[in-house]
C-alpha cells in the first residue's frame, strides 16, 4: 500500500523519510512541446519534485466549459513528472495568485453576486465545481492510487480571517477522494488566522528558510519544515527596472536547506511565460498605483524564461551535490535557438474600419462592463452618438484600466486609471460626431482581497462638460482570439496614430526558439501563426516577446501585431536573445 504521511516533523513516503527538493513550474506557462525538456532540467537541477498551480481562469474560461486538452492537458504534464521519477506537489486553488489576471479566478465571477475567498454559498458552489472537474483529472495521478502526487495544497497566501472559509475548502477536497496530505502556505505571521485542523502548514518567503522554519514550528510543532515558496526571484512589472535576487543569496538559502533538511519548493525554479493577456497586475492597495505585470514570467527564476541554464541554474544545482555527493545528475537539456532577422510588416489594417469585423455590437442604455459582455480579456469599444447637448470635453472618472478616444474616428486622447481626479480631455465637433472609447483591460488585480473583489474593467461612465452622463452605446467585446477575418491592404504608405494590425511573413530555414521585438512599436500584442504571444511596451523592461521552437514551422510563418499607439517603422525583428532591459540588483 503506497503512503504518504506527514508526521513528527518528518515526510514519510511508504515509511522512508524523505526531503523535499521541489522547484515551481506551470505547465499553463510552457508550450507542450517543452514539457519534457523543462522537466527534465528540473531533474538535472538536483530536485526531486515538481510543484504546480492549477489555473481556473484558464481551465473554465467561460462559464461551465471546461477545458483540458492541448497547453491545459494538467494530467499529462503530471504524468510526465512521474515517468522522470519525481514526486508532485499540486495547488489547484481555487485562487493562486501567481500573478495572473484576478489571480487565477475566472473573470466571470466578477459578475456574479457572491464574495471571492469566502465561504459565501454561492462562490463555493462555483469553487466545488471546478475543483471536481480537476481532480477527475488528476485522482488516478494521486500517490495512493499510483501516480506521482504526494500532496495539494488549499487556496493561497490567504490573509484574511476566515477559518469556516477554509475548514469548507478542505472538506471540499476530502470528499472528493484527494487522501494524501492537505497543506496550506503564507507568510509566518498570516498562518495562524485561517488554519484548520486536519491540514499541514508551510511558510512562504525570501531568504533564510531556517528562520522562517522556526517560526512554524513555534506555531505547529510537528509538522514537517517545510518553505512552500522560497523566492528566489520576483515579480515584474512595466515601466519598472528588472529586479534581480543575486545567484549568490539564492544559494545560501540552498545550502542552509540542506544542512538542515528543511523541505523546500524554489518560487519559481523556471517561470516561462503567461502568453497572451493572462497577466495580471498589482498596486491599488494603500494609495499605490495600479501596475501591470509583466508578460514574461522570467521573474529572474533559477531557470530562465527561455530555457538556458545559468548562474542560478548551477549555484542551486552545486549546493545540492556538494550535500549530496552519491547524486549522479546529468547535464540539463540546452535549447536551440535562431536569429531571423528583420521582418517586414508588408500589410495593415486599421481597427476601427475592421471593427465589425472583429465583434457584434451590443446597443445597451449604459456602457457594459467586460465581465457583462463575456470578454475576459482583450478590449471593449464603447461607440457613442452625437449627444443633442453638452460641452465639448469628457472625462472617465471610473476607467479601468485605459482608454484610447477618437471623435469621428480621429484620435484625440487617453484616459488611465491612474489619472489624477478631474481629468478631461476637450474636443471640437459639429452635431453629429461619434465618441470612440477603446478600453484595453491591462490586467485585473490578483491580490488585495478586499480591491481585487471590485476590479471589473471597462469604460465606467462617461460625464460631457455640462456634467451629464453619455448614455445609449454600442459594446464591442474585442478578446481578439481570431484575426482571420481583419481585411488588411499595403502598409507601404500607411501612416496613423490609430490602433491598426501590421502583417508580415518571414521564412525559417530551420525552427529554433527566437525572441519577438517591435523595435519602433510604442504599445501592443504579437501574434505567430495565430498564437497570442502577449503583449509589448516600448517602456520596458520587457523589449522582447519568448516564441517557443514549436510554434514555428519549416518555411512560411506569419507575425501579426497589434500597435495601439504609432509604429515608427514597419517592420519586426527576430533575435536569439533575451532583452529584459534594465537589471536593478534586489536589496536583500
Amino acid at each position: 500500500m503506497r503512503s504518504v504521511v506527514f508526521k513528527n516533523r518528518q515526510i514519510l513516503i511508504d515509511g522512508r523519510a524523505e526531503q523535499i527538493r521541489s522547484g515551481a513550474m506551470h505547465y499553463f506557462r510552457l508550450h507542450p512541446s517543452q514539457w519534457q525538456s523543462r522537466i527534465a532540467a528540473l531533474k538535472c537541477c538536483g530536485l526531486n519534485t515538481l510543484e504546480t498551480y492549477a489555473a481556473w481562469s484558464l481551465h473554465e474560461k467561460k462559464e461551465n466549459e471546461f477545458n483540458f486538452e492541448g497547453a491545459l492537458d494538467i494530467a499529462s504534464y503530471l504524468r510526465m513528472a512521474g515517468e522522470a521519477g519525481l514526486y508532485v506537489i499540486l495547488r489547484p486553488g481555487p485562487y493562486i495568485c501567481s500573478e495572473l489576471d484576478l489571480g487565477g479566478l475566472p473573470a466571470w465571477l466578477l459578475a456574479k453576486k457572491c464574495r471571492l475567498r469566502s465561504a459565501d454559498a454561492v462562490y463555493l458552489s462555483y469553487a466545488k465545481r471546478y475543483l471536481a472537474a480537476v481532480f477527475k483529472e488528476i485522482r488516478p495521478l494521486l500517490y495512493t492510487n499510483g501516480g506521482p502526487i504526494i500532496a495539494l495544497q488549499l487556496e493561497n497566501e490567504f490573509i484574511g480571517n476566515d477559518l469556516p472559509y477554509m475548514e469548507k475548502l478542505r472538506d471540499l477536497f476530502i470528499e472528493e477522494g484527494i487522501d494524501v496530505p492537505l497543506m496550506i502556505s503564507n507568510a509566518p505571521g498570516d498562518l495562524s488566522k485561517s488554519l484548520p485542523s486536519g491540514v499541514f502548514a508551510s511558510v512562504n518567503g525570501r531568504n533564510h528558510p531556517a528562520a522562517m522554519c522556526k517560526a512554524l514550528e513555534a506555531l505547529r510543532p510537528e509538522d514537517p519544515p517545510f518553505v512552500m515558496e522560497l523566492w528566489n526571484g520576483a515579480g515584474q512589472y512595466w515601466e519598472d527596472d528588472f529586479i534581480t535576487h543575486a545567484s549568490e543569496a539564492v544559494a545560501a538559502d540552498i545550502r542552509e536547506a540542506m544542512a538542515q533538511k528543511l523541505n523546500f519548493n524554489l518560487y519559481m525554479f523556471h517561470g516561462g511565460t503567461t502568453f497572451g493577456f493572462a497577466s495580471g497586475s498589482g498596486g491599488v492597495a494603500d494609495g499605490a498605483p495600479f501596475q501591470s505585470l509583466l508578460t514574461s514570467y522570467d521573474v529572474d527564476a533559477t531557470l530562465p524564461e527561455g530555457g538556458m541554464p545559468g548562474e542560478k541554474y548551477y549555484a542551486v544545482r552545486n549546493e545540492i551535490l556538494k550535500a549530496l555527493p552519491d547524486l549522479k545528475l546529468p547535464e540539463p537539456p540546452l535549447p536551440k535557438r535562431c536569429a531571423y532577422g528583420e521582418i517586414k510588416l508588408t500589410e495593415a489594417a486599421p481597427l476601427l474600419p475592421n471593427l465589425e469585423k472583429l465583434s457584434k455590437g451590443s446597443v445597451a442604455e449604459k456602457p457594459l462592463n467586460f465581465e457583462e459582455l463575456g470578454c475576459c480579456y482583450g478590449f471593449v469599444l464603447y461607440r457613442f452618438r452625437a449627444p443633442e447637448r453638452g460641452g465639448h470635453s469628457v472625462s472617465l472618472p471610473d476607467v479601468r484600466d485605459r482608454a484610447q478616444f477618437f471623435v469621428n474616428g480621429i484620435y484625440t486622447g487617453t484616459f488611465h486609471r491612474n489619472d489624477p481626479p478631474g481629468k478631461r480631455i476637450s474636443f471640437k465637433a459639429e452635431k453629429g460626431y461619434t465618441l470612440d472609447f477603446l478600453v484595453e483591460n491591462c490586467g485585473r488585480l490578483r491580490n488585495t482581497l478586499s480591491e481585487f473583489q471590485r476590479d471589473r474593467k471597462g469604460l465606467g461612465r462617461c460625464i460631457m462638460g455640462d456634467s451629464s452622463e453619455l448614455t445609449d452605446c454600442v459594446c464591442y467585446p474585442l478578446p481578439l482570439e481570431d484575426l482571420n477575418a481583419l481585411h488588411f491592404e499595403s502598409s507601404e504608405n500607411f501612416k496613423t496614430n490609430e490602433p491598426a494590425f501590421y502583417r508580415g511573413c518571414f521564412e525559417v530555414p530551420e525552427t529554433a526558439d527566437t525572441f519577438i521585438r517591435i523595435p519602433a512599436g510604442t504599445r501592443g500584442a504579437v501574434w505567430i501563426n495565430g498564437f497570442n504571444l502577449g503583449r509589448y511596451r516600448n517602456t520596458g523592461p520587457q523589449y522582447t516577446l519568448y516564441v517557443p521552437e514549436a510554434l514555428l514551422q519549416k518555411g512560411r510563418n506569419e507575425v501579426i501585431v497589434l500597435e495601439l499607439e504609432h509604429l515608427g517603422m514597419n517592420m519586426a525583428w527576430a533575435q536569439a536573445e533575451p532583452d529584459l532591459g534594465r537589471k536593478r540588483a534586489m536589496l536583500l
